[in-house]
């Protein structure tokens, strides 16, 4: 898939599944860009907890609900995924419209 925002068909198969997964929505370089800052950002490891992925190790999780100014901040409001939540939310609002009778 081209690098950017979601499909249409892709809008359509969260509607149905509840869920898409989005390959390549970053290209190599971003992500590992990504990877290194999450490897070496020791108050996102501080706020971390770790839970089982059921096969004896350990998954590392850190959740927040403010995007901030921190890398991360910046994905969150990136065009990619801004333009893909706009198109999300365009399909759940018109799934949600009703005409008059």
């Amino acid at each position: 898939m081209p690098k950017g925002s979601i499909t249409g068909a892709q809008v359509a198969q969260y509607d149905e599944d509840g869920y898409v997964l989005i390959r390549q929505m970053f290209d190599s370089g971003e992500t590992d860009l990504l990877a290194r800052a999450a490897r070496e950002d020791r108050a996102l490891d501080e706020h971390s907890f770790g839970r089982s992925d059921g096969e004896g190790g350990t998954v590392r999780l850190s959740l927040w609900n403010h995007p901030g100014d921190t890398i991360y901040g910046m994905v969150a409001r990136c065009q990619s995924i801004v333009g893909s939540a706009v198109k999300s939310n365009c399909s759940a609002a018109r799934s949600t419209i009703t005409t008059p009778r």
